[in-house]
């Protein structure tokens, strides 16, 4: 490989990671508000008592709060990623060093897209069945 398209190799790695983490701040700000907003007026909106609310809020909760956590991985692997970057600099003869990112940014990204659409899915049928 020449190392123009290596140069573009790693500028599309680092173009995709930085999506990733972008996605990562808007998920965990939604998914926070959402979570924060509905447990403030799930009661009043279906008039039952916390143990009586209907088990689609219920689950739609954990979704978003499986999307916060998703996120956290995804920002904790970035700060991995980093240092594993420095050490493999400092560690290298060479000025080329590729270090994938972590197992935690992987299950954070899956954790983040199946936590906020779950979440958004089963708030709309709350919202449809119980609002």
């Amino acid at each position: 490989m020449t190392p123009e398209i290596i140069n573009q190799l790693i500028r599309a790695k680092d173009e995709r990671m930085q999506a990733v983490y972008t996605l990562a701040e808007k998920v965990a700000t939604l998914s926070t508000a959402v979570l924060a907003f509905t447990v403030t007026f799930a009661k009043s909106s279906s008039g039952s008592t916390g143990s009586r609310l209907p088990v689609t809020i219920k689950l739609a909760w954990l979704g978003f709060f499986v999307a916060v956590l998703g996120s956290y991985l995804v920002h904790h692997s970035k700060i991995e990623f980093h240092r594993r970057s420095i050490n493999a600099l400092r560690n290298s003869d060479t000025q080329f060093v590729l270090i994938e990112p972590s197992w935690q940014f992987h299950v954070g990204r899956w954790m983040l897209a199946v936590g906020f659409m779950s979440g958004m899915i089963l708030l709309v049928i709350y919202g449809w069945f119980y609002a």
